[in-house]
């Protein structure tokens, strides 16, 4: 089906049904019918925890990539394949009631928005957007539809992210005045930009789908399967694939809901302001500092937010990307003993809460030096069987779009400032802008021909 008419097709079915939230499995001891687009890398482990979730079943799969396709088709027997997304829409039609959207960052929103105006249950990998506009898009359609949604953060099912939002509702460490959210391990988003050269495109991949709404460049090897993260065009860098994990508990448990920043600020390795490849990429170190207005939870101040990204382990990592030295002194005060390379340091007037990332539990340091231990909050569903669950019953998982997509859009904001850094740029939220023209116009998408989807 031709990119426009399926786009005039799936909003005209939408307008004329107006889609119950559930189609197939109409009662609660039906099935949820689940499809899942991209199936390889982190749609393989979305898939398998789909697999495992009580209440679905996988009735479809879907993958640009033929050689991973067949690969996941032998672990679900009889369920339906596709390589095209809009193929899978348009031909499952009333046969699924909802879909995991596991594919690279630049492909997230147009597949949700066709998949939600088709009237489906919308589970969708971090960083869900990588442009203000496409936050507003997903979030205004799903209130339209009246779907389930939930953005693909899992960690906020683990214990260790109930703890902190439990410790920050309690009031234990006061009015909080900073937020600190650290990635300091190694990983593919910290490997040296280069280009590597064209060749053929592998019989196996439909290019043009993988490209997308992205601006078509030739066939390389270094962008599908894995390396796709670093290139601005595909990725969102390691802001938008980890910040937005450990980002996540603090914004729930501050209850800051849809507030956004006061300004934003980003500071970047040298190269990336010097070197041709790597504007084309995202910085491998930076350090982003957002400035929010007075909350409950500050007790009504301004307080700070910062995201530091940078590898400790690396000796030539300047300082400035590494969160402050005294921090190792806070963590050794705690059963903790250390840091770990991923986490949060939250402080307020009575203390701090000390928080690895990864489901650990965290500890909170009185500034008496008493410490103080999380308790423990019980079992719940994890993060993939809460959205079958809610699909199937009813009611709201823990991370809808309907607030989660402001979470996304001051990470976008931290992302423009990436790319425009040494510069603090102040943001109107009457208007929607930033003060500096530059920094706005990176906040809007530019889809190339043919995928533009409206509303975008």
């Amino acid at each position: 089906m031709k990119r426009r008419a399926f786009i005039k097709t799936s909003l005209a079915a939408g307008a004329a049904f107006g889609f119950p939230a559930i189609v197939s499995a109409r009662s609660p001891n039906g099935k949820l019918c689940h499809a899942c687009i991209g199936v390889g890398g982190m749609g393989g482990a979305d898939r398998s925890a789909f697999k495992a979730a009580p209440g679905a079943e996988i009735v479809a799969l879907c993958d640009v990539d033929r050689n991973r396709l067949a690969e996941a088709a032998k672990a679900h027997p009889g369920a339906r394949t596709y390589q095209s997304w809009r193929e899978m829409l348009s031909a499952e039609g009333d046969k699924i009631d909802s879909v995991n959207v596991s594919t690279p960052d630049h492909t997230h929103t147009i597949i949700a928005a066709n998949a939600m105006r088709l009237g489906k249950h919308v589970y969708c990998q971090k960083p869900l957007c990588k442009r203000l506009d496409e936050c507003r898009l997903l979030r205004r359609i799903a209130a339209e539809k009246g779907v389930v949604t939930q953005l693909g953060t899992q960690y906020a099912a683990s214990k260790g992210d109930r703890q902190i939002v439990a410790f920050l509702q309690a009031g234990t460490i006061g009015p909080v005045s900073r937020v600190c959210l650290y990635s300091t391990r190694d990983g593919a988003s910290r490997k040296k930009r280069f280009m590597q050269p064209t060749c053929p495109v592998p019989a196996h991949l439909d290019w043009e789908t993988w490209v997308g709404p992205a601006p078509m460049r030739d066939y390389a090897p270094g962008y599908h399967p894995t390396l796709w993260r670093v290139w601005r065009d595909f990725g969102s860098g390691w802001i938008g694939d980890l910040c937005i994990h450990v980002i996540s508990a603090p914004w729930i448990g501050m209850e800051l809901g849809k507030t956004a920043p006061i300004s934003v600020r980003a500071d970047d390795e040298p190269a990336f302001a010097v070197d041709p490849i790597y504007r084309q990429c995202w910085p491998r170190y930076s350090h982003i500092r957002w400035q929010f207005p007075g909350v409950a939870a500050s007790g009504g101040r301004p307080f700070v937010m910062d995201w530091y990204s940078g590898v400790r382990s690396d000796p030539t990592t300047p300082a400035e990307f590494l969160p402050p030295k005294e921090y190792e002194e806070l963590f050794a005060k705690t059963p903790l003993k250390a840091r770990a390379d991923e986490g949060r340091v939250i402080e307020g007037e009575k203390g701090w809460i000390l928080a690895p990332h990864g489901g650990a539990s965290p500890f909170v340091l009185l500034r008496n030096g008493t410490v103080v231990t999380a308790p423990d909050p019980g079992d719940a569903p994890s993060h993939h069987a809460e959205f079958v669950e809610r699909c199937r019953l009813g009611g709201t998982p823990r991370s809808t779009f309907a607030w989660s997509t402001y979470m996304m859009e001051a990470v976008v904001m931290g992302g423009v400032a990436e790319q425009l850094p040494g510069k603090t740029h102040v943001w109107n939220a009457a208007e929607s802008r930033f003060d500096d023209p530059a920094a706005t116009s990176l906040l809007k998408s530019r889809y190339r021909d043919g995928w533009t989807l409206e509303g975008i």
